[in-house]
């Protein structure tokens, strides 16, 4: 190496020492050039010749070969150390710009590498001056060789590149000359859909050494978090996530994105070295709920750097909201039901819940509790409407129960509601009786004599023409006063509250409801011949 950069101090400080700032000169041939014979530019033209040029410290910088029409045939280009005549690499082309070739001189490129891995990082400084390395290019440009060579051109190293058809590595293996002896091998395999390469490595005895997967630039794919979700609830700061490889160093930063506002803004948390190594964490508690904002909506951002000292790719979970406020709800239904129906309300959607019917004890009906998970569409009918739940269990007849809700928000905040009455789960019919007037008898007057099984929510008296011709304003509807629909005998007067027509037959027809909305049978009157004119 010493004697290349000899060489090239010699040719350019005999051939240029007299001509300062950047130089163009042209030689006729090989022998001219190596010599230091120029020729002037007006006599290469029409000619094979080569085109050298120097930096402004008379240092070669590129030496380009063309053919008698000037299309480049071969170029070399040099680098430098700055200010000084120390190369750093050299270029060869085919043509203007197709790389062929590289040379690197010193601990460049994998020559530190390689060395660190077999004969130790303390013999860097030893081969510091000594060595050299020749990277050959296949037609994509892409390095398929590596040629390490010390200062005598022996080689002591090399690399072979392998790639398949659409241009990516797959394979590359470093062996010891002269031996031949693997000292390293990595294999790569590209996923087009993560666009990430998994790289493996492997040491001298076939022992896999590394396993990670990279970018495009070459930062590592590590954290892969699992709970919270974009876009989820969350009324802690606990989280769960898988480490793909281990790690130097890692944080982990809630970052308020809107919502509530954030004084703060930003909370980091450095990942203690509990959670450096290579495994799935789950509901790792952050201890960060003194500091966030009920109601704020955060990114949380994964970074760091991997045990591979490689950057690691941020990982983003976006618009967590975190919300501590439970929800408002409420629940409740008639007190006399005769189907399981009850409305509830909430000021927030929920994520779960479930209805509680808890019998009240008594002597005659006995129940246990019907405990009923709400689906997710009956979680968002929370307005004022009744329904009937899908997994309903049926209820016992005549028994009263209480009505709960226990509901959770999408943060899993719960909260609690209990209707304050107690609710009657009745489906028998009331039984109505009327015992005046009998069927086939002449009345003068509209006295009528009634009695329900239990206590009516209403009740009905309906008289109809069974003509059906005589009375236009047939039928005839009395509503029982309140007072009527009581237990008991209830005896009704209707000659002032029903205009009936004269000598016409008609039906007397009863019917109750209860309070559940049970409709009874109808006791039923007929015929029913109503005189009130004289003979």
């Amino acid at each position: 190496m010493r004697r290349w950069i000899t060489i090239v101090s010699f040719i350019s400080f005999f051939t240029h020492a007299q001509q300062p700032g950047l130089k163009t000169l042209y030689y006729v041939n090989e022998f001219d050039f190596i010599s230091g014979h120029p020729t002037p530019q007006s006599e290469i033209r029409y000619k094979s010749h080569i085109r050298a040029e120097y930096d402004a410290l008379n240092r070669l910088i590129s030496k380009t070969n063309l053919n008698r029409k000037s299309i480049v045939i071969t170029k070399v280009s040099y680098t430098y150390e700055t200010d000084t005549n120390d190369p750093i690499q050299k270029q060869d082309y085919e043509g203007e710009d197709r790389l062929v070739r590289k040379t690197l001189f010193g601990l460049r490129g994998n020559a530190p590498k390689y060395i660190s891995y077999v004969y130790g990082v303390d013999s860097l400084e030893t081969w510091k001056d000594d060595i050299f390395t020749i990277i050959d290019y296949n037609e994509y440009e892409k390095p398929y060789f590596y040629h390490f060579l010390d200062v005598n051109a022996v080689g002591y190293a090399n690399a072979t590149l392998e790639y398949n058809d659409q241009g990516w590595l797959t394979r590359q293996v470093w062996k010891r000359l002269p031996d031949g002896k693997e000292i390293r091998l990595w294999t790569y395999d590209f996923d087009p859909q993560t666009e990430l390469t998994r790289i493996l490595e492997y040491d001298s005895s076939k022992t896999l050494v590394m396993d990670i997967r990279l970018n495009q630039d070459s930062l590592e794919a590590v954290y892969n978090p699992i709970i919270p979700v974009d876009s989820g609830f969350v009324n802690h700061t606990m989280i769960s996530v898988e480490l793909q490889d281990s790690i130097n160093y890692g944080f982990i930063t809630w970052r308020w994105v809107a919502g509530v506002p954030d004084v703060d803004s930003v909370h980091v948390f450095k990942m203690p070295d509990s959670l450096f190594e290579r495994r799935t964490y789950y509901e790792y508690d952050l201890q960060l709920d003194n500091y966030l904002t009920d109601g704020g909506i955060y990114d949380i951002e994964f970074t760091g750097e991997s045990a591979f000292e490689f950057e690691i790719i941020k990982v983003v979970i976006r618009h967590v909201m975190y919300d501590i406020t439970p929800p408002t709800i409420s629940i409740g239904t008639k007190p006399a039901i005769n189907k399981p129906e009850f409305f509830f309300t909430t000021d927030e959607p929920l994520s779960t819940g479930y209805v509680e019917w808890i019998p009240f004890p008594s002597h005659s009906h006995q129940d246990s509790i019907h405990r009923i998970a709400m689906t997710n569409a009956e979680l968002k009918l929370g307005t004022k409407q009744f329904i009937t739940l899908d997994n309903q269990t049926p209820l016992l007849d005549s028994a009263e129960y209480t009505l709960q809700l226990t509901a959770y928000d999408r943060a899993r905040n719960s909260s609690f509601f209990q209707a304050e009455e107690l609710i009657l789960y009745d489906i028998s019919p009331p039984l109505v009786y009327m015992y005046y007037p009998l069927s086939n008898t002449y009345v003068n007057h509209l006295e009528v004599q009634v009695e329900a099984s239990e206590v009516l929510a209403s009740g009905q008296i309906i008289l109809t023409d069974l003509s059906g011709i005589r009375d236009t304003l047939s039928p005839h509807v009395y509503q029982l006063p309140k007072k009527e629909l009581q237990l008991g005998l209830h005896k009704a007067l209707l000659d002032d509250a029903l205009p009936l027509m004269d000598t016409t037959t008609y039906s007397f027809k009863f019917i109750g409801i209860d309070p559940a909305s049970n409709i009874s049978d109808p006791a039923i009157r007929e015929p029913i011949y109503y005189d009130i004119s004289p003979p």
